[in-house]
């Protein structure tokens, strides 16, 4: 579900729920590290290497995110579809990804993340 579809008051309870573990997440030095790393492209840098490194980078962030941080993205998964995270743990791992991708998806919520993120930066 897209925050923007939630009443206020929902949506108020939502982020409460949900910003501990957004915290959680964006202050993981090892993904930190991750994300920030960019490709040194020159003239000579092929698609195949820049594809490569955007894999190379998924394989770091994933274990990150579903080893580390599991119990957070979980947290996030059930309190944006009005769930608990013990169902969400035993659902259909189609769903669970589904959910997760919309949650990607939505910009309101990513913009809240990057206001997040734009606060955790200020703070260092």
């Amino acid at each position: 579900m897209k925050i923007s579809e939630l009443t206020t008051d929902q949506a108020l309870d939502v982020l409460c729920v949900i910003t501990p573990a957004v915290e959680d997440i964006i202050s993981d030095e090892d993904l930190l590290a991750e994300v920030i790393k960019k490709i040194v492209r020159t003239e000579e840098t092929t698609k195949t290497e820049i594809l490569r490194f955007a894999f190379e980078k998924i394989a770091k962030i994933i274990p990150i995110l579903l080893k580390k941080k599991r119990e957070s993205v979980f947290n996030i998964v059930a309190a944006l579809n009005g769930s608990d995270e013990e169902t969400v743990k035993k659902q259909n791992v189609i769903k669970t990804m589904a959910q997760i991708r919309e949650a990607f998806n939505d910009k309101d919520l990513m913009d809240f993340v990057r206001s997040c993120l734009k606060t955790e930066k200020s703070a260092s």
